[in-house]
């Protein structure tokens, strides 16, 4: 299970590398998800071993570089307090989503008898959050007064 993570690991760097340089955040969230969601499923049906490395590994992929640009978007399209929210509301929800997902999981082998169902599920809710991701529009450009100081000077002090 290296294998895939150490890939990962090497997207993550590449596409948020990539993502500062050009200054976009929403497709460098939305292509990676959506490489995610699809090979999720496409990993249930192979049946050579190899191929079930390669589609878990551009799984793998996906989801290591969507995750460090993902975090760059509430602090783009909020600020202040309200930013520090939405932070806290993301990152509530992705603890109740971790505390549900077994249980939903559990639920859902019972009732089909398989885990495709419920893979299908994380994929389908990867696509989708690459849409949402997609709709949310240009980020406003900040000018140099509405930056934080220390962007401005370097430093935190007046």
């Amino acid at each position: 299970m290296a294998v895939p993570f150490l890939f990962g690991a090497v997207a993550m760097v590449v596409n948020g590398h990539h993502s500062d340089r050009v200054g976009e955040r929403r497709w460098h969230v939305a292509v990676p998800a959506v490489i995610a969601g699809v090979s999720i499923p496409v990993a249930l049906y192979q049946h050579s071993p190899l191929a079930v490395m390669v589609a878990i590994t551009f799984t793998a992929i996906g989801f290591c570089a969507a995750l460090p640009v993902f975090w760059s978007l509430p602090s783009a399209f909020l600020t202040g307090a309200g930013a520090a929210a939405g932070i806290a509301l993301i990152n509530s929800l992705g603890n109740i989503s971790g505390f549900a997902a077994p249980f939903v999981t559990g639920f859902s082998i019972d009732l089909t008898g398989s885990a495709k169902p419920a893979l299908w599920m994380v994929g389908a809710l990867l696509v989708g959050a690459a849409v949402v991701t997609l709709s949310l529009g240009h980020a406003p450009r900040r000018t140099d007064e509405q930056a934080p100081a220390v962007e401005r000077t370097g430093s935190t002090t007046p």
